[in-house]
């Protein structure tokens, strides 16, 4: 469905484009090829193999992010907070996740 709305009048459609109960993308994600997904767990090993050793590098910067990916992936991404002050300059607590 296009960013205008169903009637045709050409406006811009702001917030949820489609009806109650309706999907964007019926059919869902795409799957893929049976070789494409076998060549990918092939090299998850090798991936993983030099993830581990990347985390043993000279740079700090290199050996810092394989840190935070192998943490990731094992404890999954930590919750990011803030604290925002409004109005009564009470602290108020955001917190924004991502899903995978």
């Amino acid at each position: 469905m296009s960013a205008e709305d169903s009637e045709g009048t050409g406006k811009k459609v702001i917030g949820r484009p489609f009806k109650k109960g309706q999907t964007g993308n019926p059919k869902g994600r795409p799957k893929l090829a049976p070789e494409i997904r076998e060549a990918l767990y092939g090299a998850g090993l090798k991936a993983t193999q030099k993830l581990i050793k990347l985390i043993d590098s000279s740079s700090d910067k290199i050996a810092l992010q394989a840190c935070v990916e192998v943490l990731n992936r094992l404890l999954g991404k930590p919750e990011i907070v803030s604290k925002l002050e409004i109005g009564d300059n009470a602290p108020k607590t955001v917190i924004v996740q991502w899903q995978d």
